[in-house]
């Protein structure tokens, strides 16, 4: 009789798994306990239903990514930096030329670029030109650029280039 009330819990564990599994189950166990008997029966239906739940997300604001630009003739233009306080400027010329400024009134620092894969890798004669900086300029669905350090051993060149960019009218 002590085996089969151990039993019981495991019964109910399997019914209980089938329910979870199925769409609908219906599991039913006929008993009960008569007084008279040593055997114990024991009588129970259950039903499960599961319901699909369906989650709709509300799209966040994001702002979409180009395909890498791979020439740039793709990103030429005059680019201010947005960080607040930030007054950077890049120009991109077609041939790779870049200028770079801390501010509107300094000198530019004219930059030479190339392309390698999707990776723009940079120099400057201040660095110089064995020294070369890699990075990855995503041009982005606004028309605003994001210049992303990969690596650089030229540590003033890595710590003003990068951030991100707008487009300049």
């Amino acid at each position: 009789m002590s085996r089969l009330l151990a039993l019981r819990p495991i019964l109910a564990l399997g019914v209980g798994l089938l329910a979870a599994c199925a769409a609908e189950t219906s599991v039913t166990t006929e008993g009960g306990f008569d007084p008279g008997s040593t055997t114990i029966m024991s009588s129970a239906t259950t039903t499960t239903t599961l319901q699909e739940t369906t989650t709709t997300d509300t799209p966040e604001e994001t702002t979409a990514s180009v395909p890498p630009p791979v020439s740039f003739e793709d990103m030429a233009g005059t680019y201010q930096a947005k960080d607040p306080g930030g007054e950077r400027f890049l120009e991109i010329l077609d041939d790779g030329t870049l200028h770079w400024a801390p501010n509107g009134n300094s000198p530019q620092i004219v930059l030479s670029a190339r392309f390698e894969g999707t990776s723009v890798l940079i120099t400057d004669p201040d660095c110089g030109d064995d020294v070369e900086g890699v990075y990855e300029f995503d041009l982005l669905g606004t028309g605003d650029l994001a210049v992303v350090l990969i690596e650089d051993g030229c540590l003033g060149r890595a710590a003003n280039i990068p951030g991100d960019y707008t487009l300049s009218e």
